[in-house]
């Protein structure tokens, strides 16, 4: 007995296949829980509950991702507060102070506006790249 074994592209239901048994060329088998688990037999169920299982994990990350970048500011606010304090200490007046934190704000925001604006034209560079020559053949 000859075991033919086919990868079947596009078939969405592996009943299909085994249709006109009758009039095939080699004797098979049809491996059901290898193709459920390559995604032609899941069923409705089967993929609200891996959705509802993601859904719940994205939820615990971004939950956490919360708290750790609230904790974060926290702790940065209560060092800049030492350090406004140890300004005034020495003398600093409220409108030094303040010009102080707004500098600081301008310089940081512009620095890291540069960075990602740079970073994201080289990556939307190389996925763009990779996509015209794919798509239409055309080289950059």
């Amino acid at each position: 007995m000859k075991h033919q074994y086919v990868r079947f592209y596009g078939v969405q239901d592996y009943e299909k296949v085994v249709e006109d048994e009758e009039d095939a060329k080699y004797s098979y088998s049809i491996n059901k829980g290898l193709l459920r688990w390559e995604a032609y037999a899941f069923g409705e169920e089967t993929f609200n509950m891996l959705f509802g299982i993601a859904g719940v994990v994205i939820f615990i990350i971004i939950f956490t991702s919360v708290f750790c970048i609230r904790n974060s500011f926290a702790i940065s606010i209560t060092e800049k507060m030492k350090m406004y304090g140890e300004l005034a200490s020495v003398g600093a007046t409220k409108k030094q102070i303040r010009k102080s934190v707004i500098d600081e704000a301008i310089i940081l925001g512009t620095i890291r506006c540069a960075t990602w604006n740079i970073i994201w034209t080289i990556c939307n560079f190389c996925s763009f790249k990779n996509s015209w020559s794919s798509t239409w053949g055309i080289s950059i």
